[in-house]
């Protein structure tokens, strides 16, 4: 905001046309006092509706009044949407749910026949477990050295 005038000004700020669900905020304020010659940056904070989708484009007026010259002026700002990482990463995600769905059923169905190798094991291992070990060795040493005697 540019205070071109001889003398100080105060700059009210508003919103008179805001789309249906969005929400305009002056985070510093709407009233402004700028000095003869000065200007001010203003910064607008706009959110965008829940029905809002990536590219959408509105237009948002912002009504500034001064009490120097008691004239009111408009200004027009076209906002484009523009969807962030997390709403790309959700949006993906919900696309392609059925993939997840796949890949979760491939997990259970492993996991399942992971469970009954693993007792069908056991039952293996007990059925060898009352068999003999192997022959007891002889005492006898198969070693020659010792047969010099």
């Amino acid at each position: 905001m540019e205070n071109k005038a001889n003398g100080d000004d105060r700059f009210t700020l508003s919103a008179p046309s805001v789309p249906s669900g969005w929400r305009i905020v002056f985070p510093n304020g709407m009233v402004f006092d700028v000095l003869a010659g000065r200007s001010v940056t203003v910064p607008i904070q706009v959110t965008s509706s829940d029905e809002s989708k990536d590219g959408d484009k509105k237009t948002i007026q912002i009504s500034i009044s001064s009490d120097l010259s008691n004239q009111v002026q408009q200004q027009s700002f076209v906002v484009e949407v523009e969807q962030g990482f997390t709403a790309k990463l959700i949006t993906s995600f919900s696309d392609l749910w059925y993939i997840f769905a796949f890949l979760g059923l491939i997990v259970v169905i492993g996991f399942a026949t992971y469970s009954r190798q693993e007792d069908s094991d056991w039952d293996y291992d007990d059925d060898y477990a009352d068999e003999e070990g192997p022959s007891p060795q002889d005492k006898q040493s198969d070693d020659d050295w010792d047969d010099w005697n």
